[in-house]
């Protein structure tokens, strides 16, 4: 990986303090461990685990249990190049906070591509969690091909986590070149509905033994039978329940994970701030806001936090849980409590800005839905009726994309719109629709044409493009970006074309 490629030791720092993270970076001089270290599981007991690997950096996670009230627990947190840490290469101190439910999470950079490395957390006092082991992303070059398992879906009440013991198996037995990178789990890391073995009948749900994993300290039960999280402590309670099952513990300890969210984090038939039971939905924006903040604990994921103060624990906004009567254009419910709620969970990734097109024809509702925040808005041509919605938010067109649809030769929208360059913001997609999917190029016409029409815009292209030939052809005309789906389905498109298509040389 090039060195212009990598992020600044001055930009991870600045990661980090976004994502609530304590900073650590790497060494090129390999030291010993002057750590006084010993094992003491009972005090790490929901274990250790790594999260969302780049090539030069990774989060690192632990929790400090068993410490009472103290509001703040000082740990200390080494990354090495070998399992006994003969070969130290990064240590920082950091802190377990009590608001935090003393967890902490620190992200490691200046390291290098393709690499293991084994880290661990330490107290004052020399006592020591388990080793983790984790494994940095390959380099944006890197040909060979990267091999991961996904999971999703446990439920430590109605079974064991035995399947990620397999994967330990399979791994450990495995040649290295057919060894996993990492774990993509895929969303319903804990289930909120829990069944207690006592309300079923025998203490079984289907063919299934009930186990008594998870005790809500307060809970609600509700009509189906199963009990389901209250309070912020019950949340955490929840992922604490399942970090102790061994098999899912080791499973964070070997491999790092890539993490996503799905309903039951929050809710089983939850969606935005509601939670649907026994066919009512009822307003939950408070703990929509709990279950982010657990999530946020509880995931060594790289996300931003929200709030502005403290570095090292979730901020939570103030909501309250209020009816949702009104929606707008695309179903988002408008109540201020349920777009907070929504926000906390919508945390800012570096480097990654969301294009969003939802329809919108009308300056009012395109200004609202800016307000919100949650990326920048495409306006296509094809739902315009007339230039009042980009003279109406003239003034925001730095969030504005302008997609010009075409269906073969013919623009799909208003006349004026089309003729009317001086109004385009400064991003343009070329889009044509009849070329989606079709394979049948990019419609360079139309491309020299805008480009000829608005000099110094930055032009999209969208529809037909076949592979890498087609990247490199528009790269030569000046396109700034491309907008992909099939090609990528097709694996005509991948990281090696895309790599040398971004290359400086090319």
């Amino acid at each position: 990986m090039s060195q212009s490629n990598r992020v600044t030791r001055r930009e991870l720092l600045r990661a980090a303090a976004a994502m609530g993270a304590t900073f650590a970076w790497g060494d090129a001089l390999a030291l010993p461990s002057r750590t006084r270290w010993v094992e003491r599981r009972d005090l790490f007991a929901e274990g250790v685990a790594s999260g969302d690997p780049a090539s030069d950096s990774v989060i690192l996670w632990t929790r400090a249990s068993g410490v009472g009230q103290a509001a703040a627990v000082p740990l200390i947190v080494e990354l090495a190049d070998d399992q006994a840490f003969t070969r130290v290469i990064a240590t920082a101190r950091t802190r377990a906070l009590a608001v935090a439910d003393h967890t902490c999470r620190v992200l490691v950079g200046g390291l290098q591509p393709a690499k293991t490395y084994w880290y661990r957390f330490a107290d004052e006092q020399g006592n020591g969690s388990r080793i983790g082991r984790t494994r940095t992303a390959p380099a944006d070059d890197d040909q060979r091909p990267v091999r991961f398992a996904f999971v999703s879906c446990q439920n430590v009440c109605e079974g064991a986590q035995n399947a990620y013991k397999r994967m330990a198996y399979d791994d450990e037995r495995a040649g290295p070149e057919d060894r996993l990178w990492f774990v993509l789990h895929l969303g319903d890391f804990v289930y909120e509905v829990v069944d207690y073995p006592e309300d079923f009948p025998g203490g079984h749900r289907y063919d299934r033994r009930l186990r008594p994993a998870v005790r809500y300290p307060q809970g609600e039960k509700i009509r189906q039978g199963f009990h389901i999280p209250v309070t912020l402590e019950d949340y955490r309670t929840l992922y604490r329940s399942y970090l102790r099952d061994p098999d899912l513990q080791d499973a964070r300890a070997r491999w790092p994970f890539v993490s996503m969210w799905d309903n039951h984090e929050f809710s089983w038939l939850g969606w935005q701030s509601f939670l649907q039971f026994d066919g009512i939905d009822r307003p939950g924006q408070t703990r929509k806001v709990m279950a982010n903040q657990a999530w946020f604990e509880y995931q060594p994921a790289r996300v931003a936090k929200n709030g502005r103060g403290s570095l090292e624990r979730f901020e939570a906004p103030p909501v309250k849980d209020a009816p949702i009567e009104r929606f707008d254009e695309s179903g988002l419910g408008q109540e201020p409590n349920n777009l907070a709620a929504i926000r906390s969970l919508h945390q800012a990734i570096p480097d990654l800005r969301l294009w969003v097109d939802n329809g919108l024809a009308d300056a009012d509702a395109g200004r609202a839905w800016l307000a919100l925040e949650l990326g920048d808005l495409v306006l296509g041509s094809e739902v315009q009726r007339d230039l009042s919605m980009l003279v109406g938010l003239a003034d925001a067109t730095a969030h504005i994309i302008l997609s010009l649809d075409h269906k073969d030769d013919r623009f799909l929208g208003p006349v004026e719109l089309r003729a009317t360059p001086v109004l385009w913001p400064s991003r343009i997609i070329a889009m044509t629709l009849s070329r989606v999917g079709s394979a049948a190029g990019p419609d360079l016409e139309l491309l020299d044409a805008l480009n000829h029409a608005a000099p110094g815009r930055q032009i999209f292209a969208a529809g037909g493009v076949r592979g890498g030939e087609d990247l490199h052809q528009l790269a030569r005309r000046g396109v700034s970006g491309v907008l992909v789906a099939t090609a990528l389905h097709a694996q005509s498109i991948g990281p090696a074309e895309i790599a040398a298509v971004a290359s400086p040389a090319t």
